[in-house]
Order: C-alpha cells, then sequence, then structure tokens
C-alpha cells in the first residue's frame, strides 16, 4: 500500500469545539457543520468525536439529503439538518429518518406539508431567509408572509429559522450588520406569530469570531471548527488548532546534474548538481496542480521546495545536498516542531481558501485519526 495518508487530530477537533463552546457561552446551542465528510475530514468519525463532549452538539449541518442519509445510519439519535434543496419524491425518507429539511419555498412546504397528512404526522423543518446572501431562502420581504401560512398549518412544526452571512468574514462589517437587523425584525414578528419556535441561527464562522449579536439559540461553526479562520480579515479571538496533516514518504530518490530538468513542461531547470525525491500523492489525491513549483514539504524539522509540475500521481521535491532515506517521513500539510506549511499556507499560494484545500483532498487518501 502507498505511504500517502491524511492524519486527522481529533483532539484537536476536539480542542476547536470546546473553545468555540467557551467563546459563544452555555445558553447557545452548536450545529458542527459536516457537510463535505466534514470538510475532508471524515464526518462519521468526526461526529462520534464531538457526540461524547460537554456540552454536546444539537444539531448537525450537512448540505445534502445523501450526506444526512449516511450520518443517519451511523448516528440515530443525534438530529441532523439538511442546507440544501431536497426533492420532494424523498420527503418520506426525510420523515422516516427522522432528518430536518430546510425549506425557501412555498411549493415545497405544501409538497411537504400533503406527505405529512398522508402519513399522518407532524413534519420537522427550518426556514432559510435570504437577507442578503443572495443565494437561496425565503427574501426577507416576504418571510412574514411565509411565517403567517405556516402558523395555521397543523401537520408542520417549524423548528427553526436562519440565515446566512455574506460578508461576516470581512473587515468592513457593515453589509453583515445590514443582514443582522433585517433577520432580528423577523425574529422578532416570528416569535409572536410561532412562540413554539426553538431556533434561531445565524452565526457562521466569521460570526462566531467577531459578531456575538448573532449568536441567538445557535451558532454553525464550519471552518473553524476544523482549525482555520474564515479569512485573514476576521479576529483571532479563539485559538484555533489545524485538525488535517497530509504526510506521506518517498518513492524514488536520484541525483540530478546541473541543466536537468524535472516533469511535465520542463519548467525547473537544476541550477547545480542536486539530489531529487520523488513523492507518491499528485493532483488526483487533491495536491494542487498549482502548487508546482510552489509547494512546500518538512522532512526532519526541514522544509524542502516541490520543484517542476505537480502530476496525476506524483511531485518532486529539490532536497539540495541533504541525503534522506525512504523511510523519513514527508509532511505536505502540517507542522513540525519548529514551523508550520498548512492549508492557509497553500491558500496564499494559490489564491484559494484552507476551506478548498482541505476539501480537496480526495478519496484515494486514506485518513487516519490520532485520537
Amino acid at each position: 500500500m502507498r505511504p500517502t495518508y491524511a492524519e486527522i487530530n481529533l483532539s484537536n477537533l476536539r480542542y476547536n469545539y470546546l473553545s468555540i463552546a467557551k467563546k459563544v457561552g452555555k445558553k447557545v446551542a452548536i450545529m458542527p457543520v459536516v457537510k463535505a465528510d466534514a470538510y475532508g475530514h471524515g464526518m462519521i468519525e468526526c461526529v462520534k468525536s464531538l457526540r461524547k463532549l460537554n456540552p454536546q452538539p444539537h444539531y448537525y449541518g450537512v448540505a445534502l439529503l445523501e450526506e444526512a442519509m449516511e450520518f443517519r445510519q451511523a448516528f440515530r439519535k443525534e438530529k441532523i439538518l439538511v442546507f440544501g434543496t431536497i426533492d420532494p419524491r424523498y420527503f418520506r425518507v426525510v420523515l422516516r429518518n427522522n432528518i430536518t429539511p430546510t425549506f425557501y419555498e412555498i411549493d415545497q412546504i405544501k409538497k411537504f406539508s400533503n406527505v405529512c397528512k398522508r402519513l399522518k404526522i407532524i413534519g420537522k423543518f427550518h426556514l432559510e431567509i435570504d437577507t442578503g446572501m443572495g443565494r437561496v431562502g425565503v427574501n426577507h420581504a416576504e418571510a412574514s408572509d411565509y411565517i403567517h401560512w405556516i402558523k395555521n398549518e397543523n401537520d408542520l412544526f417549524l423548528e427553526g429559522i436562519y440565515t446566512h452571512f455574506a460578508t461576516s468574514d470581512s473587515k468592513d462589517k457593515s453589509f453583515a450588520y445590514t443582514q443582522l437587523e433585517r433577520f432580528e425584525r423577523i425574529r422578532v414578528f416570528a416569535k409572536k406569530e410561532i412562540p413554539t419556535i426553538k431556533y434561531f441561527h445565524t452565526a457562521n464562522s466569521g460570526a462566531i469570531l467577531d459578531i456575538p449579536e448573532a449568536y441567538f439559540d445557535m451558532v454553525r461553526p464550519g471552518i473553524s471548527l476544523y482549525g482555520y479562520y474564515p479569512s485573514e480579515e476576521t479576529s483571532e479571538s479563539i485559538k484555533l488548532k489545524p485538525v488535517m496533516s497530509l504526510k506521506t514518504k518517498i518513492s524514488f530518490l536520484k541525483t540530478v546534474t546541473k541543466g536537468t530538468t524535472i516533469s511535465y513542461g520542463r519548467i525547473f531547470k537544476a541550477k547545480k548538481r542536486t539530489n531529487i525525491a520523488t513523492l507518491p500523492i499528485g493532483y488526483a489525491d487533491g495536491y494542487n496542480r498549482l502548487l508546482s513549483n510552489k509547494g512546500k514539504a518538512f522532512i526532519k524539522n526541514k522544509l524542502y521546495n516541490v520543484i517542476g509540475r505537480v502530476c496525476m500521481d506524483q511531485i518532486m521535491i529539490d532536497l539540495g545536498d541533504d541525503l534522506v532515506t525512504t523511510e523519513d517521513e514527508v509532511i505536505l500539510i502540517g507542522s513540525n516542531d519548529q514551523q508550520k506549511f498548512d492549508a492557509a499556507d497553500i491558500s496564499r499560494l494559490i489564491n484559494t481558501i484552507p476551506y478548498e484545500v482541505c476539501t480537496s483532498i480526495t478519496k484515494r487518501v486514506p485518513r487516519k485519526y490520532v485520537y
């Protein structure tokens, strides 16, 4: 078997969760967002670790019904909210598996209500309000009409109402506060119309860090749970520890002479005699091709450059005059005792975000869990 793997430090995951819980306070529920296989960290193992903590998560959030079904097969009692659209053909599946859907169109809600009537059960759901994200959700100006209509449907239980910030991770949070004001007006109206609503929630990672007014009844930590700040413009009011490291070992060593070119396109040319190591990982594993001639790797507490074009299954690093062996551990994302080169550092190099770096590590890379 190839020695490439992603190491998931569940101790760091628990540390981040408990730090978030301390920040928001005991009265605020927490919904860990575990969509996209827990941002590439492995949903099932992450939830197993989180569900043992005190305070326990009140809910878990996913994007897809498929993710919710995978979750439900492993965990029978925990609450799971689906953020994305669910085809009405699967409403029976949702209800029978105690999965909470999100709705933001009246036709969706009516079809859900009809299924609830046929099954003679009360259907629980959350309503998403578009206060300015411009993606999905009931337009905030129409929210009162929706709430008034839902109030009169005896087979529906509106358990929660939420919105999503567009700029909570920006230095200028003026629009985030505009969204917050819109949501607060809806919240006040909804509480009067339907006092049984249990959760009002708005705060993603950026808002957890910087907008305590947005905590309401529940917060939804995503990238912060996995050890990264949502941008370089948020505060670092919670200390976070990255959860994922990407590791491998050298598959081939050679010495090349001055002028030797490496990999596709010959974009690297040796300036002197040097030692080259080939690593068994490439863009098919989620190691981004944009890291060609840019990536870094640790061996024995020393940082080396990735050279040449990143291939589908292999990359090369320049060792200079150093001697290493095929038994030495290589860290491509992570840290050692002295330095770090993590998903945030990679995202700066290739103009992306840590979210993408973590979620891009493919299923071809096995996850190994450190408890």
